[in-house]
Parts: C-alpha cells; sequence; structure tokens
C-alpha cells in the first residue's frame, strides 16, 4: 500500500497564492488577502498542517462567493 502525497510548502503556496487571486476577482478586502496570508504563515511556522491551511483557504473563498 502507497503512501498518500504529502504537501510541500510550494504546493500550499500555489493553492493560498490561488485563493487570493480568486477573492481579488471577486472584489476582495484587504482582510480575505490578510487571512489568507496569515494561514500561508501558520503552515509555513508548522503551526497548521497542509490539509488544514488548505481547508481554511477554500473557507475563506467559500465565504466570499456566499457573500456574493
Amino acid at each position: 500500500m502507497e503512501a498518500a502525497p504529502t504537501m510541500d510548502s510550494t504546493d500550499v503556496g500555489a493553492i493560498i497564492m490561488e485563493a487570493i487571486a480568486r477573492t481579488e476577482a471577486m472584489g476582495a478586502n484587504d482582510s480575505e488577502r490578510s487571512v489568507l496570508l496569515g494561514i500561508l504563515r501558520d503552515f509555513e511556522q508548522k503551526k497548521i498542517s497542509a490539509q488544514e491551511a488548505i481547508e481554511r483557504a477554500h473557507g475563506v473563498v467559500d465565504s466570499k462567493q456566499d457573500y456574493h
């Protein structure tokens, strides 16, 4: 049985940068960018896992979509 692939900081960074681009395309305000960069920082400082970082980033995007 193969181990599940792991994500590195490049993968997580790319996902979060895409989330920033998506929220900005929807008319993001400064708080979404700050929150998303904070998520990336927490991941890089090993405060949260890659999975949690991605889930949080998707949550920010989903909240923005629900708002519009």
